[in-house]
């Protein structure tokens, strides 16, 4: 008589629940009949493309029962044929190191860049084209060069499908940036003394630096920046190029002729903003671009007239 234990493998099994190393892998969308003549001999007589159902999901197995199987085979032509239950699973694969770290490089774009894994998704994944993309590296300003960032990225399997992947990655790369060289409190002004232009070895971010010593004198920090830290340009507030009331260098460039005179700003801004200038002589007001400290344009044919 059978025991409860042997009983419930029984049905374990009959429901198709088997061990992954009893399973046809299969790599396709579509079961067809190659994939089975592996298990059931009588396929290998089929006609190997031979459509016999959907690939499950990555994880989840499929039981095909050997009246279905029996049944297939005679609507095929097979007179008398012989066929055990098979248990069919999508083919999976670990993710290895080598390939990752591959599929990271060519995301981001660095050559050079020092890369280091930290770690990986343990899941065994349908095997495809691994894909990262530099959006999903989870990066910040603070981070350094030790620190691990999380990058998610994807398998893509079948069509148009994928499962989710993640790295934990150290990322270094050479870089010159803007670093303070003391702790700068919110609030107070940034002097030229307080920083200085180095080649550092850091993580990308999505935030954009400075390339001029010049354009971060004079900004204001929204938060406190640590001493050795790259200052952002989304952590500081910036002055304005040209403030109200400021005299301003004009540049008027109408086709090949050019005149330059010095008027009053009417409005502040930083550069490309469009403010308005006192012209000196007529005491009326004109549209000019600022286009640096001091600065203003009107130019391919822009009147000085208006109020």
């Amino acid at each position: 008589m059978m025991g409860a234990a042997s009983i419930a493998i029984g049905l374990i099994i009959g429901a198709g629940s088997l061990a992954a190393d009893e399973c046809v892998n299969v790599d396709g969308d579509a079961i067809r009949a190659a994939d089975l003549a592996s298990a059931v001999p009588a396929f290998r007589g089929l006609d190997p493309d031979l459509r016999i159902g959907y690939t499950p999901a990555p994880g989840i197995q499929r039981s095909f029962p050997a009246s279905r199987l029996k049944g297939i085979l005679r609507r095929n032509g097979v007179a008398e044929p012989q066929a055990s239950a098979v248990c069919v699973e999508r083919s999976a694969e670990e993710l290895s190191e080598a390939r990752v770290t591959a599929a990271l490089r060519t995301a981001l774009r660095e050559p050079e860049a020092a890369l280091e894994i930290v770690e990986l998704s343990q899941q065994r994944v349908p095997r495809g084209t691994l894909r990262f993309e530099r959006k999903g590296l989870q990066s910040s300003p603070r981070a350094t060069r030790e620190t691990p960032l999380l990058w998610r990225g994807t398998v893509e399997y079948g069509e148009r499908r994928s499962v989710s992947i993640w790295a934990r990655v150290r990322i270094g790369i050479r870089q010159t940036q803007i670093v303070a060289l003391r702790d700068l409190p919110s609030g107070d002004p940034i002097r030229l003394e307080d920083i200085d232009l180095r080649t550092i070895e850091a993580p990308p971010t999505l935030d954009k630096g400075f390339s001029d010593l010049e354009d971060v004198a004079g900004a204001v920090p929204r938060r406190r920046i640590p001493a050795g830290s790259v200052i952002f340009q989304p952590a500081v507030s910036l002055p304005n190029d040209v403030e109200r009331g400021d005299m301003v260098r004009v540049l008027v460039a109408i086709g090949a002729a050019r005149v330059e005179f010095e008027a009053k700003a009417a409005s502040a801004g930083r550069s490309g903003d469009r403010i308005q200038v006192l012209n000196p002589t007529t005491g009326k007001r004109f549209a000019a671009v600022i286009e640096g400290r001091g600065r203003v344009g009107v130019r391919r044919g822009a009147g000085l007239g208006g109020s």
